[in-house]
């Protein structure tokens, strides 16, 4: 495949990734096993994530330039730096050993499965050539914009609506029911309301998340045109905006401090440490 064409392919990957990230889309599989003294345990449920999928595809579709990178970084480690690797690669295998020890083996080797899945796909990341860094940034920023608009659209169409849109089995959505005991807040008036939850599993989670997404965003485009710019800041209004419907006071501290330093980023810049 093209060089043009499978750094496409990788950035769609990458933008759905993120896309899916906030939300709540997964398969389930020992759901009626999963109980303890009769209730179930979240926790002890085998689960698999859209955005986990989607990981995984990521980094089989980088297996080659990982290998390669590996391969070329290899030979350039002295034989004490390889002796440290090879400890590192022993230490994974004795904690995968350790979970077959655990209350729950099948739900631990799970999650040792995950984890380093998850260390392949950001070492898959570190290593990825720098030259497909200048094209990815569009799809990243994509990215970003979409699941900003998506989820705060999708909640503010809850707050107003004070149920879901479509559910769960298209959304992620939770039920918006009185015995799914969803956060709810009070208005001034003495009212009280859901408050908004996208597709995530909680208000201060789609609060935070569409915050850092908006600060990402800018930071991944330094140079914008003016069309760009006035977008930019309409996402980054919109972002904040989900403040009123999630009621998240962790999401406006990091509002408040991350539009300070972004204010302040010239300065910071100019800054020289001894």
């Amino acid at each position: 495949m093209r060089g043009s064409a499978k750094t496409t392919v990788l950035g769609a990957l990458l933008a759905g990734w993120i896309f899916l990230l906030p939300t709540h889309f997964f398969l389930s599989y020992n759901r009626e096993s999963a109980r303890l003294h009769g209730l179930l345990n979240n926790y002890l449920v085998l689960t698999l994530y859209a955005s986990e999928l989607v990981m995984f595809l990521i980094s089989l579709w980088l297996l080659p330039e990982t290998r390669q990178a590996l391969s070329s970084t290899w030979h350039r480690l002295n034989s004490r730096q390889r002796r440290g690797v090879k400890a590192l690669g022993l230490g994974f295998l004795l904690l995968g050993l350790t979970q077959l020890r655990a209350e729950f083996p099948l739900v631990a080797g799970l999650s040792w499965v995950k984890f380093l899945a998850l260390s392949w796909f950001a070492l898959s990341l570190a290593l990825l050539n720098f030259q497909y860094l200048p094209s990815l940034k569009r799809w990243l920023v994509s990215g970003l914009l979409g699941a900003i608009w998506f989820q705060v659209s999708l909640g503010w169409l809850q707050y107003w609506r004070q149920t879901e849109l479509i559910g769960y089995p298209l959304l992620g959505e939770p039920h918006f029911q009185a015995w799914a005991n969803l956060a709810t807040g009070h208005l001034a008036n003495g009212a009280t309301r859901y408050l908004a939850y996208g597709t995530t599993a909680h208000p201060n989670l789609l609060a935070n998340i569409v915050i850092s997404f908006a600060f990402l965003s800018w930071w991944l485009t330094p140079t914008r045109s003016r069309r760009q710019t006035l977008f930019f800041a309409l996402t980054s209004l919109l972002a904040a905006s989900s403040l009123l419907i999630t009621h998240s006071w962790t999401a406006g501290l990091v509002a408040l401090s991350g539009g300070g330093l972004w204010l302040m980023r010239p300065r910071l810049a100019a800054l020289r440490l001894p």
